[in-house]
Formats: C-alpha cells, structure tokens, sequence
C-alpha cells in the first residue's frame, strides 16, 4: 500500500485537514478524495453484497443435487465418490460466500443485532454438533465444558454468538491434527437468579450477566507476531506448510467485529507448537431464574454418542400386526410420514386435524400408536390429545414436532405424550419409538409369523427398501415433494400477511413454521432460514419488519420458480382426464400387488408428471406407487 492510500485508509474519515497537510493538497482536494473514497467503499459493499446474495442461489441448488445423488442407490461408487467431492467444494464456497457477505454488511453499518431470548441448550447444541464431521478425519478428541448453572434462557442474538462460536471452533479443529478441541460455557450473573420471576410477568425486572465461552485446541498454536493480527481481514496461517487450508481468512475478522457490537471483549493465548486458547466474554440479560441443571448438561455431552448412533442404518421389520394413525395439517409430511411407516408392512391411516382425530376415535377405531402433530389450526396437537385423553383413549401418543431441542421436547411428555419424535423425522427414534410401542408389546409367536411372512414374499417385493435411509433419501421422493410445493405453496406468504392484517399472530406463527419444515422437507436451507426467523419474531408476538416479509415472499418465489423450470407443462383438460381415468384404474390394481400393474406403463409414460410413478411400478415399489398416484391425482385435478 503506498503512502497515500496508508493516508486515506487511517485519517481520511476523520481529519481532511491533516490528510492535505501530509499529502500537499488543499483541503477541498482532500475532502473531495475522502467523498470519492467513501462513494467507492459503499459501492463495493453494495455490489458484494448483492453478487454474494446471487450466487447463494446457484450453490445451493449444486449442494442440493449432490447430496441427491450421493444417496442415489443405482449411482456406481466412483460417481458417488465424485459427487462427494462436488458436495464438499459446494459447502466450503458457500461458506466463503457467506463470509463475504457478512464482511460487507458490517462495513456499510447495516448489520443489526437481535435482542430476543433464546434457550442456551439449543445455542451450545447447534455450535457443538456442527463440527463432528471433523472427528472422523483427524485424531482429535472434542471436548464439551458446561457450567450446570448458567442461565437456561437469555437474551441477545444466539445466531450471532453461535456464528462467533462456529468461527472461532473452525480454526480449532483447522489447526488441530491431533490431540484435544475443548469448547467450553461458562456464566457470571450480575444478581442472584432467585429475584426474577419464572414465567416474566413483568419485563422489567432482569438482571445480566457475563457469558463467556472459550476454545482450547492442543494445535499448531501462533506466534506473537501471529496474534497481533489474527483480527485483520484476510489473514491465513500456515498455508504454505499445509496447502489443505482454506478459507478467505475473513472469519476472525467477522468474529472481531460482532464482539465489538456486541460490547464483548476476548483474550487470546497461544504457544506456537502447544495450542491456543481464545476467551469470548458476551454481556447479555437475563430475565428468568431457570437454569440448565446436570441433567440437560449430560444429555448435551453425549453428542459424540449421539452422532454414533444416528450414523446406523436400520432395516425396518414387517410389522403387519401393528396399526398406525398419523396426524398432520400437511399433506407432504403425511405422505413423508406414511412412506417411512409402511416400510414396516403397518396398516396406515392418516388425518388432517385434531377435529377429524376425534371422529376417528369415537367410531371405535384403536391404534396401536398415534403420531401426533403438535402446530396445527384450531385444535393443536396438545388439545387433541388431552381431548382424548378425558374420552377415555388411553393408547399411545406420540407428538410430531419441530421444536425437539433439550428441555422443550421434553415439557411435552410432561404434558401427557408418551413420546416425541423431531422434524424431519430420524430414522432411529422412529425404529426406536416403534419398537416401544408396537413390537414389544407382541407375543413371540406373532413377531415370528411376521418374520417367516416376509421371507416367503416375492422376489421384488424384498428388494423395495433396503432400509429407512433408501426411501428417505431418494431421488423420487424430493422430486415428488418438490412438486407438490410448488403446486401448492405458492400463496403461503400473502397468507402469513393477510393474517397479520387480521391481527391473527396464531394463524400467521403456525404459517410461517408450516412453511419451514416444508422447506427442510425438500432440502431448501435458506428458505427454511428465512420462515425460521419470521416463526420466531411471531413466537414472540412480534410482527415481521416489511422487508423480512418481502425478503422471504421472494425467496418463496425464487424456490418455486427453480421448482417449476423442471415441471412439464400442463396436459389440456381431455388429456388430464384420460390421465385421471387411468390413475383410477391403476390404484385397486397397486392396492391389490398385481403384477398387471406393469401392463399400464405403456398409458402411464406418455403423462408428463407421472415419471416417478412409472418407476415406482416397473420396480413393484406398491406403497411407494400408492402414494405417488394419490399426490398425482391431487395434482392433475387442480
């Protein structure tokens, strides 16, 4: 940098006189420089900011396909091991992208921090296991240090201190090849909890605390010279001893600049060759005496046993003799849901609310279990089940939800459950929960007539789901969820603010949460971010800012239309009921396992839309078929 730029990029902004003096020019030159400097600046910023927000689109949709096919179960292992690394490099640009975006946002003074309560259990869950991946590569134990008596709810912008968190645990494990990564949390509350009030009737009364979370890594450790200027924009270490890093060398200096918004203050030790130790002291409110406890801190330290577990694949067992009743106001989480339960050969029913729930138990029916979604309109999940527990229904019922994180999922079985099961559903609680409820509650006799049932069938009909990963994971699936989105999602936004104009926050929360487990359920991250922010700002009977409405209607509508690029166009009104005629006589025929089902592909391929149908029947997938057709027929007769 030479002298005159050194000049503008440490004065300028402050003194014009001194920047004429030390350069020889007048001072209406300097501050005609200092405006230029500072137009060029700002429009910088701005064209960062909007190529990062264009090229999240295209990233994202790359991730997306990858995945896909790296799960696809007719994809050689040499195309699998490539879309692997497409997968990899996708991740690490888009965290580059994101780098760049938050770098220029603090910049040009627009970013903003939050001031809501969070529940810390999810804060250090989040920051934890998003760095397992790491653990399977190098040999490095993670450690994770709770305080049981820190606060177990505050106040302050968790996305922000798990973004500080996340940072500061990556460049740990970066330089870290061996050895220990310790993430720890700690607490000083400024007045004793007992004074506040548990339920926060008055606001008012608070008190704050200093939150402090440090990482110690036994890694390669920096220099002095290092520490002097971890803080500044684009600084790496070490890349020419290990060309395997990367990064845009941005994240410290984000991380720098979020402590100072926030009033936080850190510290940092190191030893080149013994590890570093970085200390993050955050002030943040504290308005309720709750605590985390021993027992939520050993459930948070067992994400190692955690990730284990979740890694199994699990084959489902016919259980014929078990009946299932799912509930739920969406009908792609219906159709999620039933594929996943008829792996197991259960008879499956499904409803659409708690009203209808109701109906079913008092026409006599009984379930062996009934999974049970809690956000729903006018009865929610816990009504219903209270509902039917003062009918006198004392079976099973196990919650549906999206807010499984520690301490809330558990208030649920408080609450009369006799189980919970998180969104989107994981393969090992649903293997777990069925077991429970269905399978040990059999004699040995009939689980054994089940067992050699299954072995007699045909060929076929063995080979349609190896386990609950196959179905969960292919391609057909996401296509057909995807589908339906985009059929019947398009004026979910303009639903979320017409019920704000109604003063209707209940209906407009349940929306917007409806909203993002949809975009989870067809792996739209981003949008499931934007409706995650909105279902919280509504969580807390706050309204959404008109630009955060507008921001999510957009990307709404950018997910469709990348949806509806793919779709084929709409059959005319005499080809979709011929389309719709065939379908029907299709459905006994799959009801029935015929294998003339097959006879029908040559009507069925012409259809446009029936593309995973066809596949479902060639391969004598008859559930999977099943399902399809009915979404199908939903979709034809709109």
């Amino acid at each position: 940098m030479n002298t005159l730029e050194n000049n503008l990029t440490h004065s300028c902004e402050t003194c014009p006189f001194r920047l004429a003096y030390e350069n020889e020019m007048t001072p209406q030159e300097a501050t005609a420089l200092i405006k230029e400097s500072q137009s060029n600046s700002e429009a910088k910023s701005r064209f960062l900011a909007r190529m990062s927000h264009e090229l999240r689109t295209p990233i994202t949709a790359v991730l997306g396909i990858s995945e896909i096919q790296m799960q696809n179960p007719i994809a050689t292992a040499q195309v699998k091991d490539a879309f692997s690394k497409i997968h990899s490099s996708s991740k690490m640009l888009l965290g580059l992208v994101n780098d760049i975006l938050d770098i220029t946002k603090i910049e040009a003074g627009k970013m903003v921090l939050l001031q809501e309560e969070y529940e810390v259990a999810a804060l250090i869950s989040n920051a934890s296991l998003l760095h397992l991946t790491y653990l399977g590569d190098k040999d490095v134990e993670f450690v994770l240090d709770i305080d049981p008596n820190i606060p177990a709810y505050m106040v302050g912008d968790t996305m922000r201190i798990e973004q500080i968190a996340n940072n500061v645990l990556s460049n740990a494990f970066k330089y870290t090849e061996s050895g220990t990564v310790k993430l720890s949390f700690n607490c000083t509350v400024w007045m004793p909890l007992e004074l506040l009030d548990e339920d926060n009737v008055n606001p008012d009364v608070y008190t704050y605390a200093t939150f402090t979370l440090s990482v110690s890594d036994t890694g390669v450790g920096m220099s002095k010279e290092q520490l002097e200027t971890i803080f500044k924009d684009y600084t790496r270490f070490y890349e020419d001893q290990d060309p395997s890093i990367s990064g845009t060398g941005l994240g410290m200096s984000i991380v720098y600049n979020l402590i100072d918004m926030m009033g936080a203050s850190v510290s940092m030790d190191s030893e080149v060759g013994k590890g570093t130790t970085v200390s993050i002291d955050i002030p943040q409110k504290v308005i309720r005496p709750s605590i985390l406890g021993e027992e939520t801190v050993a459930q948070l330290q067992q994400f190692k046993a955690k990730l284990n577990t979740e890694s199994n694949t699990f084959q489902p067992e016919s259980m014929p003799y078990g009946k299932v009743l799912v509930v739920d106001d969406v009908d792609a989480n219906l159709y999620v849901a039933r594929g996943m339960l008829e792996l197991y050969d259960l008879t499956v029913e499904t409803c659409n609310s708690g009203r209808e729930t109701l109906e079913k138990i008092a026409q006599g029916n009984v379930y062996d279990l009934i999974f049970m979604d809690h956000m729903m309109p006018v009865m929610n999940g816990t009504k219903t089940m209270q509902a039917l527990r003062e009918k006198g229904y004392h079976h099973p019922i196990v919650v549906f939800t999206a807010n499984a994180m520690v301490g809330r999922a558990e208030g649920f079985i408080k609450k009369g459950f006799d189980g919970y099961i998180s969104k989107p559903i994981q393969a090992k609680h649903l293997h777990e929960t069925l077991y429970e409820h269905i399978r040990s509650k059999q004699k040995p006799e009939t689980i054994n007539a089940a067992a050699e049932a299954a072995l007699t069938r045909p060929k076929e009909e063995k080979s349609r789901a190896n386990a609950i990963d196959d179905y969960q994971n292919s391609s057909d699936l996401l296509d057909t969820l995807r589908t339906d989105f985009a059929m019947k999602q398009k004026n979910i936004v303009s639903e979320i603010k017409n019920a704000l104009d109604d003063d209707d926050i209940e209906t407009a929360h349940r929306l917007a949460h409806t909203l993002k487990g949809l975009a989870n359920l067809i792996h739209e991250s981003e949008l499931a971010q934007a409706a995650y922010y909105v279902e919280c700002l509504l969580e807390e009977e706050k309204i959404p800012p008109e630009d955060v409405l507008l921001a999510l209607e957009v990307k709404t509508a950018q997910v469709i239309e990348q949806i509806q690029v793919h779709l084929p166009e709409k059959p005319a009104d005499n080809v979709k009921e011929n389309a719709i005629a065939l379908l029907e006589k299709l459905l006994p025929m799959l009801e029935l396992r015929k294998s003339e089902c097959r006879d029908l592909l040559g009507e069925l391929r012409p259809i446009p839309e029936a593309a995973i149908l066809v596949k479902q029947v060639e391969r004598f997938k008859f559930k999977d078929a099943i399902a399809s057709l009915i979404i199908l027929k939903d979709i034809l007769m709109q």
